[in-house]
């Protein structure tokens, strides 16, 4: 659900993912939210539309967080399956995925200059 404090109602509910959502995060335009789930993918939402615009799947376990790196239009995301992706909003693709965590990734975020997560 998306909540407009100044109308103090919900304008935008989305129902596609099927299990819990862990967390969400707005696109630094503005334009586009993603969210994560246990049900291991990724959602990319447009707020214009209010529809899903892509669905990101390769983890295998839940995905616990998502983060926009600044200035681009890639995303990191966190998951149980002891992983970090980084993916391409535009292709849908991931781009990289890391490897050597020993438990849950359940947060992550990126350096100010978006060189460091």
């Amino acid at each position: 659900k998306v909540w407009d404090f100044a109308q103090k109602r919900c304008t935008i509910t989305f129902a596609e993912h099927t299990q819990a959502v862990w967390n969400a995060a707005f696109h630094e335009s503005g334009d586009y939210i993603a969210s994560c789930s246990l049900d291991h993918s990724v959602r990319l939402w447009d707020l214009t539309s209010a529809k899903c615009r892509l669905a990101f799947r390769g983890h295998v376990d839940s995905v616990n967080e998502v983060c926009w790196q600044p200035t681009t239009n890639n995303f990191a995301t966190g998951s149980s399956d002891k992983t970090v992706s980084l993916w391409d909003m535009r292709s849908g693709l991931c781009a990289q995925t890391l490897y050597g965590h020993l438990n849950s990734v359940n947060h992550l975020c990126f350096s100010t200059d978006g060189d460091v997560i």
